[in-house]
Order: C-alpha cells, then structure tokens, then sequence
C-alpha cells in the first residue's frame, strides 16, 4: 500500500457497519430531509486508492465534481464517492436516495470542540451552527458565550471568524456560536452556502395571534439549538446578537425567550411591532425581559437600515421600563459589522450582567465618573442584589447617595417646569431627565405626574397614528402628516411623540 494512503487509513480506519447515524440530507432541488442512516461507512476512490470512511467521523459530504468529505477535526478528503444509494429511515418512513441526487448529507451529531478553531454542527432540530471555542479552552471550565446570526443572503460561520479575526481578546474570552437560518438559499453554493432566517409571522410570548405553522420559524429553533448547547458544553451565560437580518431576529429571542439568555446586542436592525414593548402583557415576562442589558448598536450613516430604526428602538425599550439600554454608535462604520463598535457593546453587557458585587461597584464608579448615571445606577442596585450579607452596604449607598441628590434637583425643576407651562414645551427636556435619572428614587414622584398625563394621551394618539397610516395607504400624505402634527402639540405625553417628531423632521 502506497505510504500516503497507508497513513490516510490511520487516520480513518475500515470499519464494519454499526449503529445507526442521525443525518440531514439535501437534494440538488433543495428538498431538505433528516432521520437515520442504516449504513455507517462509505466508500470514496482517491488518487491514491479506494477508502472505507467511518460516517461517526464524518461531519458532512458535499456532492459535486470531486465529491468532498469533511471530517470532525476540520480533515476534508477530496475524491469520488463510491456508495451510490443511501437510505435514511425516518417516522415518516424509509427512502432511498441516489448519490447523484444529493448536494449534501450532514450527520447531526455534537462534533468535538476543538481549542482555536470553528467546527461545524448540526442540532436535533436540524438547525446548522458553527462552535468556536477559545484557544485555552478546557472543557472542565465553564464559559459565557456570544451567540451571533448573520445578515441576509449571508450564513454566520464567516461572522464568527470576523469577531475572531477582529476582537480577538473576545474570541479568547468567549465561546463564539454562530447559528444559521434554516431558510438555504438555493443558488449558494456548498463552499459559502448563504441562508436566512424566518420570524416576520413569529409572535411568540406576545399578545398577538399568530398564523399557523409560526410558532416553528426561527426564533424557536434557535431557542431549541442554545438549550441544546448548553447541556453539551460548560456555557454559563449566552450573549446574544445578530447583524442586519440577524438584528432583527435579535430582538425576537430577546423578548420571547429572555430565561435563556444574560443580555442581547442587535446590530444594525429594528424592531417588528411584535416584538415591541407594549406587545407583551404577561407580567412575569415583562419581568424576565427587563432584568436583560440590551445594546443597541447602530452606524449613523447606515445606508441599509436606517440610524433612526436603531435610535427608535433605544427610545421605546427605554420608555416602556428597560432600565439597561444603551446606544452604541459609530459615524463611519455604515452597514459593515466589523467596523462597529461590537466588542464594546458585549463587554458592556458583561459588565452590567456580572455576578461579583465588588466588580458591579467598580463599573458604576466608572459610569457616573463618566456621566452615565443610568449605568451607574443599574450595576449598583444589582451589586445591592448580589450583596446578601450587606458587607458592601455603605459603600453602595455613598455612590447612591449623591446620584440621588442630583436627581432631586432635577426633578424638582422639571416639576416646576410642567406646572408652569399648559402644553408641553416641557416635554423634551422631561425626557432627557428621564433617560438619566429615571431609575432613581427621586425621579418617581415626577414621572408618576408625567404617566398620568400620558394615560389622557395615548388613546387618541394612537388613533391619530392610526389614521395616518390609512392616508398614506391611500396616497394622502399630507393629510398624514398634519395627524402626526397633531400628536407633536397635543398629545405630546405619548409614546409616539419621539417617533413622529422624527417622522416630520425627515419629511423636511
């Protein structure tokens, strides 16, 4: 036997069929498919020879001309493969497949974490993701992980290369997933195969109703896949975050499945009105939603998704009592994800969301020298939490203390500022102070006075929103933009004030 090929059968000995292998299939026609494959080795012709390969060390073949077969440990092996017809066996039945069908056949198996590199896998609900671990990587040590989806028409292997290429200390830091949508493209090819992901009908936990068949898009797919992961490897917490497209499925995992995740970083994406704030009603969700940092990160010259998208969603997430949001920009980076400000983001989300009292005290000291208060006050009331047998009290309170002082003053003048004036030449500047001090105690009593206003507000604003959208549906803009006027000045204690001053800003 030739050296080479001696050495080649080293590596994957002969092996006599087994056990079952759980696989999915996908034809040339893009038909997906999955169950068992009763045969657990094929036979592929080399150069060098024929060789027995054990599918138990396969992790998938694309069919093509040469045929390529890519092992767990990222080996690939180039030739043709011999094994003509494959039969998966299924609840749904057996079938019996050409190989000169076939595009694709992946074994749905956890592959092996390897320290440094990206493997692929497949999840039981034949989800595709893509593992890298960190190059210290011990599999005794627990880890958090950043869990990140692609753009459209994109597949998000290449996303975990670029956080690895391009924040390496995250990449040493973090477990890195990338999990693809379930949508193929069929015109991708199997070198750089490009997906999407399914959520626009997804209404999950809200108080929406959904068409049926929408409870399986995306969002619970990928809910299914990071608790299977989790039970796999030593993940402590999932950061999770999506660019463009995968922005936008961001936001669903965030609000549907907040047990499951530490903290979300939507890049480059909006929100869909179902997965809004106000679309929840249950009062445990709400709770679980809102103990999550969010970091919305956002180019202002995006030419793709507008900035404004990001802005809004920063606005009515704060508005409606996220406590931990915040705004990350950049003035150049337009729609690229790895010119925007990503690893600033999860560190940022590290840090509100740590577990050590000593280390929330630290941050917040950072954050009111730097004048973000809301951040200052959000770690140090969950250093409060954290802080069980009250050794770390007093130095709490002495950061507190004078955080209060200032919302005090502030509050009283915003006060003053309400009484005096009949409209709502006020509300600007209330809505600034809310943004900084909304979460102190101080600033209840003036925001309780500003939500009893909002209840006499917010019905017929959104009528008048309401009836806008029916002008522009009919071709009346103008008709719509005097409606949209009319909340500005009369209705101003809403929440779409924001939104349709913004509206009628870019109008102009």
């Amino acid at each position: 036997m030739n050296l080479l090929l001696t050495l080649i059968v080293a590596l994957f000995p002969l092996c006599a069929p087994g056990g079952d292998v759980e696989v999915i299939v996908r034809t040339k026609e893009g038909v997906e498919s999955s169950g068992t494959l009763s045969a657990t080795t094929i036979r592929i012709k080399m150069k060098l020879g024929e060789l027995i390969m054990e599918m138990d060390t396969i992790s998938s073949i694309s069919f093509g001309s040469p045929d390529a077969v890519t092992m767990r440990d990222g080996t690939k092996v180039v030739g043709r493969v011999l094994t003509d017809k494959f039969i998966i066996k299924s609840k749904a039945g057996s079938q019996t497949l050409a190989a000169s069908s076939l595009a694709r056949l992946s074994t749905n198996k956890p592959p092996k974490p390897l320290a440094g590199e990206i493997v692929d896998g497949v999840a039981s609900n034949q989800m595709l993701y893509h593992l890298r671990m960190p190059r210290n990587y011990d599999p005794k040590t627990p880890r958090n992980a950043i869990v990140i989806f692609h753009g459209s028409n994109m597949n998000s292997k290449n996303y975990v290369s670029t956080i690895a290429g391009t924040w390496p200390k995250l990449a040493d830091d973090y477990i890195i997933i990338g999990i693809d949508g379930e949508n193929r493209v069929k015109e991708s090819s199997d070198e750089d195969p490009a997906f999407n992901y399914t959520y626009v009908d997804f209404v999950g936990k809200s108080r929406f109703k959904g068409f049926p068949g929408t409870d399986r898009e995306s969002p619970a797919l990928v809910a299914e896949a990071l608790a299977e992961l989790q039970k796999q490897l030593s993940i402590k917490k999932y950061f999770v975050g999506g660019h463009s497209q995968g922005g936008y499925l961001t936001y669903s995992i965030l609000m549907n499945y907040p047990e499951l995740i530490a903290g979300a970083f939507p890049v480059s994406a909006g929100v869909i009105f179902q997965c809004e704030p106000s679309a929840y009603d249950n009062a445990t969700v709400r709770a679980a939603q809102r103990r999550l940092p969010v970091a919305i990160v956002h180019a202002e010259n995006d030419g793709i998704v507008q900035f404004s998208m990001g802005k809004d969603a920063s606005e009515i997430f704060e508005d409606d009592g996220f406590g931990m949001v915040r705004l990350f920009t950049s003035k150049t980076a337009a729609h690229m994800f790895g010119m925007l400000p990503i690893e600033e983001a999860v560190r940022w989300l590290e840090s509100l969301s740590a577990d050590d009292p000593e280390s929330l005290i630290t941050f917040a000291t950072r954050a009111a020298g730097e004048s973000r208060v809301r951040d200052a006050v959000c770690a140090l009331r969950r250093a409060a939490e954290l802080d069980k047998n009250g050794k770390l009290k007093q130095r709490i309170a002495d950061q507190l203390d004078p955080i209060e002082k200032q919302a005090s003053a502030a509050a009283s003048k915003i006060a003053g500022s309400m009484d005096a004036a009949a409209g709502g030449p006020w509300v600007d500047e209330f809505l600034k102070f809310r943004e900084q001090f909304g979460l102190c105690a101080a600033a209840a009593p003036v925001i309780g006075k500003f939500m009893e206003i909002r209840s006499k507000h917010q019905k017929p604003a959104d009528d008048l929103v309401a009836a806008a959208r029916a002008d522009f549906q009919n071709n009346k803009s103008s008709d719509a933009y005097i409606k949209y006027a009319e909340v500005r000045d009369k209705y101003f204690a809403s929440n779409w004030y924001r939104r349709v001053c913004r509206w009628i800003a870019e109008r102009k």
